[in-house]
């Protein structure tokens, strides 16, 4: 009488994919540090703590939604070590561009 019980597939999640590309693109290439460091060498501390942000921004939002998207629906998709990878790079950048923009104002 009882058929089988029915179990929903769970799927990936392209956004955490996205969020450690970019992470990768941005943040471990040299992108972010290359215009970082010729920024500060010309004491642009303005301009170069607004593209720490935008780039941290850029990466953390589909990091974010990933997340969020994942905490609504954990029956549906898949753990990913994606987001923990994600999630370490953004934190090691947080500590480094920190650190190089405080060093430089302090000089």
């Amino acid at each position: 009488m009882n058929g089988p019980i029915k179990t929903a597939v769970r799927r990936d999640d392209g956004l955490d994919l996205l969020a450690l590309f970019l992470a990768f693109l941005i943040m471990i290439c040299p992108t972010e540090a290359d215009i970082l460091d010729v920024l500060l060498r010309r004491q642009k501390f303005l301009k170069a703590s607004i593209l720490a942000v935008l780039c941290f921004a850029v990466v953390f939002t589909p990091f974010f939604l990933s997340i969020r998207r994942r905490r609504r629906e954990p029956h549906v998709l898949r753990p990913r070590a994606a987001l923990w990878a994600t999630g370490v790079i953004l934190g090691l950048n947080v500590l480094a561009v920190g650190t190089l923009l405080v060093r430089e104002v302090l000089k």
